[in-house]
């Protein structure tokens, strides 16, 4: 089999591509000043990120269970069937003969002593910097690659690709293209042009020389990185904010209110933060990434300020099978006050009209003020797997329950418009359902736990399959108002587990905004579908049913290796923080 050059030079980038996407956190402290990254990198860089222990990703990366997990992914299964994957894996063969080494334990050795990279708009460079725990191994993996891009070159009749030049006694390399890179003693420097390898190796040379690590901006926020971080990177917003299309992008009228809803705060931020930094820290079964923004509250504009609700310690909602759970301290009556400066006029138009549709459900209340005024933070929103009873239709498709929890400022007065509303609805629903033929609801209440709960269902069909019924039968629609809270559910059974966990002692919410997904549950609900899913995976993709069951088996042992993924913003002390925490 011949083997052509472009392959080997691929080989040198993987270490490239592995440091682009990566962040990685602070270096150790046994290092010199002059060997940190930082120190290499020219100081009009605006863009840092580093991994100073690649291994607990390389581990996950590499590991067995991984492999099995990608095996029955059918694109990656094609790619394993494809030439480019043949052609890589006799790459990978040769190399692992010349280095003595297999190709997993090659690479820990290659880059287990950190990677990072840098970028510098002002010259249109980056620089790669890696560490490797064996130069040996690191000069013999360059003379190889030398040695076959010569002899591919030579073989073909062309002229060799390989260029070196030396400088301050140490030899820069290019195997083709704009690539360069040199070897200086544990460290391997690439980068696209050969004054920012010179100026590096000066750096490296000289600690005196200016860089990045000295400026006031960078030198802040790297002071505050976690402890214990596997990685860290930095991103000078203020110089990107010089770019037209950011300008235009942050200064821009939304046209987007879920959007706004969701980050108008991190928007708003992001707008004034004089840099952005995020970390990676992971033990056994945790990994989080953490994104942080210096902000003060005195900054935030004030069309704004309702993003930020006061926070009080207000019970978490989690009953039963929750698959998942959201909550979100916001003014919501600010929200709407602030449309005109927020929203692009399109969609200003939509909210006077959404305002004059709304009052028809709210006694004529002006909605803003009137209706969204009179809730308090937060809002909670909670999506569970539902028990169908033995004595009701079960549906053939499988839909999780969903409830709204409110807080209100003035229960006694408010909460009787919200069942009034809640009425009206089922009343309108019936009507235009009944114009075309779809079932109808049937109203009543029942007492639970001391709670009035008002419920809507769909009479049995004595024509419909018990076992697989529609999907109407999915919902139950139901409220309930349990002390200065007023819940809305699509089923009576998840109303009743709010009504469950409201009395119990749930930890209290601080956070401006969280998010919580339960993989168990969520399994367990595509177990429910899996036939159904399997029939749509056949019909969708054209898969055979062998081929569509190890489709579906795949997310559901995926599903499995996960136990929870939690997203939150936090407003802290002087920071705007975005948590991301990943448990299996």
């Amino acid at each position: 089999m011949r083997l052509r050059f472009a392959p080997w030079r691929r080989a040198l980038s993987v270490l490239c591509v592995i440091g682009s996407v990566a962040l990685g956190s602070a270096v150790s402290g046994q290092n010199e000043p002059s060997s940190a990254p930082e120190t290499l990198a020219p100081e009009t860089a605006v863009v840092f990120a580093e991994i100073s222990d690649p291994g607990p990703l390389l581990d996950m990366a590499l590991a067995p269970r991984t492999r099995q997990l990608l095996e029955n992914v059918d694109g990656y299964r094609k790619y394993l069937q494809s030439d480019k994957y043949h052609e890589l894996q006799a790459v990978v063969g040769v190399l692992e003969g010349r280095l003595g080494k297999t190709w997993d334990a090659a690479l820990r050795d290659l880059v287990g002593g950190g990677i990072s990279i840098s970028v510098d708009p002002a010259s249109h460079t980056g620089l790669l910097v890696v560490r490797s725990r064996d130069r040996e191994l690191l000069a013999k993996l360059n003379s190889t690659i030398l040695e076959l891009a010569e002899t591919d070159a030579k073989t073909h009749g062309r002229p060799s690709p390989v260029k070196s030049q030396e400088y301050r006694g140490f030899t820069g390399w290019s195997f083709g293209g704009e690539e360069v890179h040199v070897i200086v003693d544990d460290l391997l420097l690439v980068s696209n042009k050969a004054e920012t390898l010179k100026a590096a190796i000066d750096r490296r040379l000289d600690p005196s020389t200016s860089n990045l690590a000295k400026t006031e901006g960078f030198a802040a926020a790297r002071a505050k990185r976690p402890a214990g971080a596997i990685g860290w990177s930095w991103l000078k917003l203020a110089a990107l904010r010089q770019d037209p299309n950011v300008q235009q992008a942050l200064s821009k009228r939304s046209d987007n209110p879920l959007v706004e809803l969701l980050l108008a705060g991190v928007i708003d931020t992001l707008k004034q933060a004089p840099f952005v930094t995020a970390s990676i820290a992971y033990d056994a079964g945790s990994l989080r990434l953490r994104t942080e923004l210096p902000r003060e509250n005195s900054s935030t504009s004030a069309s704004r300020a309702w993003f930020f609700a006061s926070q009080a310690d207000e019970a978490a909602v989690v009953p039963p099978g929750t698959i998942g759970t959201f909550t979100m301290f916001r003014d919501l009556a600010g929200l709407w006050v602030a449309r005109d400066e927020l929203f692009d006029e399109a969609t200003v138009a939509k909210f006077a009209q959404a305002d004059t549709q709304l009052g028809l459900f709210f006694s004529g209340r002006d909605f803003g003020p009137e209706v969204l005024g009179e809730l308090a933070a937060p809002v909670q929103f909670i999506v569970a797997r539902q028990d169908y009873p033995a004595d009701k239709p079960v549906p053939a498709l499988k839909l999780p329950a969903f409830a709204l929890a409110l807080k209100l400022k003035h229960a006694d007065d408010f909460a009787p418009e919200l069942l009034i509303t809640y009425q009206k609805f089922i009343g309108i629903f019936n009507i235009t359902g009944g114009q075309e033929g779809r079932p109808q609801l049937l109203l009543s209440t029942e007492e639970y736990q001391g709670t009035t709960i008002s419920k809507a269902t769909y009479l049995p069909d004595s024509k419909a399959s018990k076992e697989n019924a529609p999907p109407h039968y999915n919902f139950s629609p139901a409220c309930a108002r349990i002390g200065d809270h007023f819940v809305f559910g699509s089923t009576v059974g998840i109303v009743r587990q709010v009504v469950d966990a409201m009395k119990q002692s749930p930890a209290a919410l601080k956070d401006n905004t969280a998010l919580t997904i339960e993989s168990v549950p969520l399994a367990a609900i595509l177990a429910d579908n899996k036939e159904l899913l399997i029939t749509q995976n056949m019909l969708g993709r054209g898969h055979s049913r062998s081929e569509a069951e190890t489709a579906v088996q795949t997310i559901l042992e995926a599903l499995g290796k996960v136990k929870e993924l939690a997203l939150r913003i936090a407003d802290e002390p002087g920071t705007l923080a975005i948590d991301t925490n990943l448990r299996w």
